[in-house]
């Protein structure tokens, strides 16, 4: 059974490296001998041809393979098939088909890995293929779609069967087609225009290896093959005069690396329309000393540059499509000086898919670099319009001599990476849909963004507040030099709807970013490089927001106010470890970020009320910053409000009232979330709530309430009598000052600590901990019953005494005394009420009068155990009466509080 035409078409692309022609084509419908061969037998007959030993050199020399040519066959058929290039392809790949086609069997033949008869190097193009993805695959869909058109245009011109040039013609063509649809499109157009001229139809002309003089309508200049050799038909000498409508030369350089043209130096009047395609791995250069007539310029489809040297005619319209894809491409244009010698010399230029940019970071990779200059003086393009289409485009440079006023235009993001001419003062994008990406030159512009996402930047030394930017529509960003941003101290009315301004270098120490003065919607800034020393940045009054994207004021304080906001001012401060220039790839990197005051003593109501910290992207690590300070402001909860996918580390105090951190939702430290080094300052107390891994909360030396969350927690509730409730982790408490409140009745909340949700398991890796402080406020220190004293670090040591038991317990070790029973039945009984109750008749004694040993009891009435310290007085007897001062109350059943002992403390702090 004959295979199909498109597999037909393939197969000669991928062996052949040429289309096929209509007489091909119906001799393999046709031909019995051919018909009746099978798939396998195919297959065989295109990798031994001479066509597929003269496009793939391993093949015509087998036995002499190395992994060098091994390779240089891999990246041909990937080339030939789909037009990629090694810096398109994984290197892992590349070895991959290297190891797989250097498989052999036990005698040393090549292998069949397959198993269809056919050894690996001969059938490699059609596994390759095979296990492709289809969006690679489509390219060679699209050849070979193309290379049918070309048989059936030459065949509606008469023409059935291929001469050498005919085949070299269609390669030239084919080579321009990628997975793109718009690449078929174009293929297609030069298909006509190859038959058309071919015939001698419609004033065509192709042009030929040697020397050409012609007249006509449409040329086609296409690379010749001579026997593996490539030729350029477009050569120093030529002398091509154009007739009719829009004359047109389309040259297609597509030799690769054997095509070496050199400069060109042809006669061309008349022509108006240059085209090119250039793959050729040099650049084309044209001497344009004999060139009148170029009006239009389409370069398309190339990964090498097009240099147009001294045109003597001004080009009027350049369109660069589909190129600097997988390489840079440089696109210069020269005219001659008396060209441009007026004041209104316009030029349109459009972009289609020019450049590109990386699937896997976001960032553009490959750019155009665009050139449109006089040959000599500073007269050229006075004016420069652009429009953006197709996809995103990236322009490394626009160099243009003389040029005032650019107009951007189209629906698809424009990046122009490098610096405008210092002459372009004027740009206008009002209409373009797309983002916008352009830096200044050192004039003082007016520049007008579009609908878009614009980004503004300024070079260092050429921002000043005489520069006019309009954002127009959408999100944009002014991205400057913190220097010439901090010169901005009065009112700059020039800057419109920016609403964010980017310090590409860091802040001078001690001065002050005034973005309430740069425009009036200024309410983000971004902190792009590493700031040292104190800063300040002052917004206006609101809700604003900081990012920090690398260390900023380390060691020193950042102060963020808002100017005449009164109590209602919020800051959203993000820490992030990820490169925002890179938005497709998260990359994680630990930022450390000095003290953070939003606290202006001096000026009140600049101070900012809430914050809301985002920490993204850590490493594996933690995010770190120093003090937080917050205003305590009359009848405003201060909260911070903490959030994003990383560890946090709070290296200073923290000044609020309310800290939440249940928003975190990852540890990139391990297993913990929040750490806090230092105390919390309030004046009221802090309502601390962890997040759901493990965190290390400190509260105030005032009453704080205090939530671990669902993590492993420790808490230290610090000198106030505060509020803790544990969560479903293994928390561990830390009571640091023993005598944390006076004695006091049960609804007396700030009299002392109470802990809820604590959990008693069997073993220390199974239950919630408490630490207590070795020493006491005032002076002193817990004591074991022998009159040892107790340390930091010392372990706890529990024994038990029966309500109202009398024991001896002077030569004890113990340095903690469980009283157990049903303790205090009374439920509004003070602490000191209930241990009197808790101890009843009994008598403790102990080794020396006026020690003090920590002692609980159980509080049926409550559900409590309660922990304090008992000062057992000048008998050396524990007794009721003895003053006992309450530590904390630890909520818990009487089965829990029966299991209570050594397990649930840790050591002594």
């Amino acid at each position: 059974m004959a295979i199909s035409q498109e597999v037909y078409a393939s197969l000669n692309i991928l062996y052949a490296s040429q289309a096929p022609s209509a007489s091909d084509i119906s001799l393999w419908q046709t031909n019995p001998s051919l018909t009746s061969l099978s798939w396998e037998e195919t297959v065989l007959v295109f990798a031994n041809s001479d066509a597929a030993k003269e496009t793939y050199p391993l093949l015509a020399a087998p036995g002499a393979a190395t992994d060098a040519t091994r390779k240089q066959y891999v990246l041909e058929v990937f080339n030939n098939a789909y037009g990629l290039q090694e810096a398109d392809l994984d290197a892992a790949e590349i070895d991959y088909w290297v190891n797989w086609l250097g498989q052999t069997n036990s005698d040393g033949s090549p292998a069949d890995s397959d198993g269809n008869g056919i050894p690996n190097i001969l059938d490699f193009p059609i596994v390759l293929n095979q296990f492709q993805p289809p969006a690679i695959q489509q390219a060679l869909l699209n050849r070979a779609e193309v290379a049918l058109d070309f048989a059936a245009q030459f065949q509606l011109q008469g023409i059935t069967s291929f001469t050498e040039e005919y085949y070299n013609t269609s390669w030239s063509i084919l080579e321009t087609v990628t997975a793109s649809a718009a690449s078929v499109t174009a293929a297609k157009d030069l298909n006509i225009l190859a038959a058309q001229a071919a015939a001698g139809v419609g004033n065509s002309a192709i042009l030929t290896a040697g020397v050409d003089i012609l007249t006509a309508n449409s040329f086609l200049a296409p690379t010749v093959n001579n026997f593996g050799e490539f030729n350029a038909t477009f050569n120093s000498g030529d002398k091509l005069t154009g007739s009719g409508t829009n004359p047109t030369l389309t040259v297609l350089n597509t030799g690769g690396d054997t095509l070496n043209t050199g400069p060109v130096l042809p006669t061309m009047k008349g022509i108006e329309t240059l085209k090119v395609v250039n793959t050729d791995d040099a650049k084309l250069f044209v001497l344009g000393a004999n060139v009148v007539g170029v009006k239009n310029v389409d370069l398309s489809d190339s990964t090498s540059s097009l240099i147009l040297s001294n045109f003597q005619t001004a080009v009027e319209k350049v369109s660069v499509s589909r190129t600097a894809i997988n390489f840079d491409v440089e696109l210069g244009i020269t005219i001659a000086g008396a060209a441009l010698a007026g004041s209104e010399d316009t030029v349109a230029v459009t972009l289609d898919q020019v450049g590109s940019y990386s699937p896997v970071t976001g960032a553009a990779i490959r750019f155009l670099t665009l050139g449109l200059n006089p040959v000599s003086g500073g007269n050229g393009y006075e004016k420069i319009s652009i429009a953006s289409k197709g996809l995103a485009n990236a322009v490394a440079a626009l160099t243009a001599t003389g040029s005032q006023e650019i107009t951007i235009t189209g629906d698809q993001d424009l990046l122009i990476a490098a610096a405008l001419p210092n002459t372009a003062t004027k740009l206008d994008a009002s209409a373009l849909e797309g983002d916008l990406d352009v830096t200044a030159g050192n004039g003082t512009v007016d520049f007008v963004g579009g609908k878009g996402d614009d980004t503004f930047r300024f070079l260092a030394g050429t921002f000043t507040a005489t520069d006019k930017v309009d954002g127009g529509d959408g999100a944009n960003t002014l991205v400057v030099v913190a220097a010439d941003a901090e010169t901005i101290i009065a009112a700059d009315a020039n800057i419109k709807n920016i609403q964010s301004l980017t310090l590409s270098t860091g802040g001078t120490a001690t001065k002050t970013l005034r973005a309430d003065l740069i425009g009036d919607k200024i309410t983000t800034v971004t902190l792009a490089a590493p700031t040292f020393g104190d800063y300040t940045i002052r917004f206006a009054a609101g809700a604003n927001s900081v990012n920090v994207f690398e260390d900023t004021s380390f060691l020193a304080t950042l102060n963020v106010e808002a100017n005449g906001g009164g109590n209602n001012d919020s800051l959203t401060f993000t820490i992030d470890g990820d490169d925002p220039g890179t938005p497709l790839l998260i990359e994680k990197a630990n930022i450390d970020v000095g003290n953070l005051n939003l606290n202006n003593t001096n000026t009140p109501n600049r101070s900012i009320e809430q914050l809301k910290l985002v920490v993204n992207n850590s490493g594996a690590g933690t995010h770190t910053i120093g003090a937080i300070t917050l205003p305590q402001a009359a009848g405003v909860v201060e909260t911070i409000t903490i959030t994003g996918n990383s560890s946090l580390t709070i290296g200073g105090a923290v000044k609020a009232e309310k800290l939440d951190a249940s928003g975190l939702t990852e540890a990139t430290a391990g297993t913990t979330g929040l750490t806090m080094i230092a105390p919390s300052v309030s004046d009221v107390g802090i309502n601390l709530t962890g997040s759901t891994f493990d965190d290390f909360l400190i509260g105030s030396d005032k009453n704080d309430f205090i939530s671990g969350g669902a993590g492993k927690d420790t808490i230290t509730g610090d000198a106030g009598a505060d509020q803790i409730k544990l969560g479903d982790g293994f928390d561990t408490v830390r009571l640091t000052d023993g005598t944390a409140g006076a004695v006091g009745k049960l609804n007396q909340q700030e009299d002392y600590t109470t802990v809820t949700d604590f959990l008693t398991g069997a073993t220390a890796t199974t239950t919630d901990q408490i630490q207590v402080s070795a020493f006491l406020n005032g002076g002193g220190q817990f004591a074991q019953l022998n009159n040892v004293g107790v340390l930091g670090g010392n372990a706890v040591a529990t024994t038990d005494v029966a309500q109202g038991a009398a024991v001896d317990l002077s030569t004890s070790t113990a340095n903690f005394l469980r009283i157990t029973g049903t303790g205090n039945i009374t439920k509004d009984n003070s602490a000191q009420a209930g241990f009197n109750a808790a101890i009843a008749g009994g008598e403790i004694k102990v080794a020396m009068a006026g020690i003090d040993i920590l002692t609980s009891y159980y509080d049926s009435a409550n559900s409590q155990m309660v922990l304090g310290q008992v000062d057992v007085g000048g008998d050396s007897k524990m007794a009721s009466g003895d003053t006992f001062t309450i530590i904390s109350r630890v909520t818990m059943t009487a089965a829990d509080y029966n299991n209570f002992g050594n397990a649930q403390f840790g050591t002594f702090i």
